[in-house]
């Protein structure tokens, strides 16, 4: 068994749990900022855009550049009409 290295699998699991409470923390973040308007009120376009999103990628076979580009596409619109 020469060359083997043994490495601790304790040490790869705490890397990993960072990594995952670094991105929900980013997430959460986000989140709150997209769908907070400054005068702290809801900004419902944001939320019913978010679940088409979730409903589009869980449901149907969209793939998600399609969906980005989709939300992009609805948030234009509304920016440009409104």
């Amino acid at each position: 068994m020469r060359g083997v290295v043994f490495r601790s699998p304790r040490s790869h699991d705490r890397c990993t749990a960072a990594v995952v409470g670094l991105v929900l923390n980013l997430a959460v973040w986000f989140g709150i900022q997209a769908l907070s308007s400054p005068k702290d009120t809801v900004n419902w376009f944001g939320v019913a855009v978010g679940l088409a999103s979730f409903i589009a990628l869980q449901w149907t076979r969209l793939g998600i550049i399609s969906v980005i580009f989709l939300s992009g596409g609805l948030g234009l619109a509304r920016y440009v009409v409104f």
